[in-house]
């Protein structure tokens, strides 16, 4: 999927959480495309796809370091970073 919907109160279209409940406070989870190639060199499996950590948005070229505790807009939704999740593969 090259593309994401994000509808308020009802999440990410395609999550499996989406419309879970009205209102969820849900989480969108960013993933870097630098750090799956990583893994794919690292575990040695270059059929390796995105779906395989669960991630929501996978991202290229973006410091999602720079983006903790601030608000952001992705497309026509606004966000807000709040934790960086586990560690760098490599």
């Amino acid at each position: 999927m090259t593309d994401v919907k994000c509808r308020a109160g009802f999440g990410l279209e395609g999550d499996r959480f989406y419309g879970y409940r009205p209102d969820y406070k849900g989480q969108v989870t960013f993933f870097k495309w630098e750090t799956l190639l990583a893994a794919r060199e690292k575990f040695g499996v270059p059929a390796l796809v995105p779906s395989v950590f669960r991630r929501n948005v996978v991202v290229e070229g973006i410091d999602l370091d720079q983006l903790l505790a601030r608000r952001f807009t992705l497309g026509e939704s606004n966000l807000r970073a709040r934790a960086r999740l586990g560690r760098a593969i490599g």
